[in-house]
C-alpha cells in the first residue's frame, strides 16, 4: 500500500507542518527508560533507549502499548531524557527491567504536528518557535514528541506530535 500526502495546494509533499496551537495539555504517567546526556547525544541516546523500552514493554506485558513518548527537560551540563509509553489509569503497571514510573506534569505548550520523514522535523520545531514568539510567550524548555504513527525516519506516513512548553514572558 502506498500513500501520498497531498499539500494545501493539492500538491505532493514529503512532509506537512500543522498549524501551531497554544494548549495546556493534562497530565500523564509513562513506563519509561531514561538517561542524562548533553543535548549533541540526544539522538544517539534515543536510539539506545528503544531496545531497552521495547525489552521492558515485553517484561512488563505491555507489548503493543503506545504511542512512544519522548521527554526532553534541559539542563547543565546534560539534558534529562524520557522514553516511554502512557499508561495513565493502568494502576497495575509496575516498573520493570530498566523501565520506571514516571510522571508527566500537565503541561501550557505550543502545539502542532509533523506529518512525514523526521529529517524536517526541524521546520515543524521553527514554526513552534515562531508560534510562541508571535504569542508573546517564552519557551520553559522541556519539550515533548508523542509518535502517534511511526514507520521509519524517513518515512512520509509518520504523524509525530510535537509540544513546547510555554510560560508568559513577564
Amino acid at each position: 500500500m502506498t500513500s501520498t500526502i497531498l499539500d494545501t495546494t493539492g500538491i505532493r509533499a514529503d512532509h506537512l507542518v500543522g498549524r501551531a496551537r497554544i494548549l495546556t495539555t493534562g497530565a500523564a504517567r509513562l513506563f519509561a527508560v531514561s538517561t542524562d546526556a548533553p543535548a549533541s547525544d540526544l539522538d544517539a541516546e534515543l536510539s539506545r533507549l528503544m531496545p531497552m523500552l521495547e525489552a521492558a514493554q515485553a517484561d512488563a506485558g505491555l507489548r503493543g502499548a503506545g504511542p512512544v513518548v519522548v521527554r526532553y527537560l534541559p539542563g547543565v551540563p546534560a539534558w534529562r531524557m524520557d522514553v516511554g509509553v502512557p499508561v495513565t489509569g493502568w494502576a497495575w503497571v509496575r516498573p520493570a527491567g530498566q523501565a520506571a514510573l514516571v510522571d508527566l506534569a500537565p503541561i501550557r505548550c505550543a502545539a502542532l504536528l509533523h506529518w512525514g520523514g523526521l529529517e524536517h522535523i526541524g521546520e515543524s520545531y521553527e514554526a513552534l518557535n515562531g508560534a510562541i514568539s508571535e504569542a508573546g510567550l517564552s519557551a520553559t524548555g522541556e519539550g515533548r514528541e508523542w509518535y502517534l504513527r511511526f514507520a521509519g525516519d524517513a518515512s512520509v506516513e509518520n504523524v509525530v506530535l510535537l509540544q513546547l512548553g510555554v510560560t508568559d514572558s513577564s
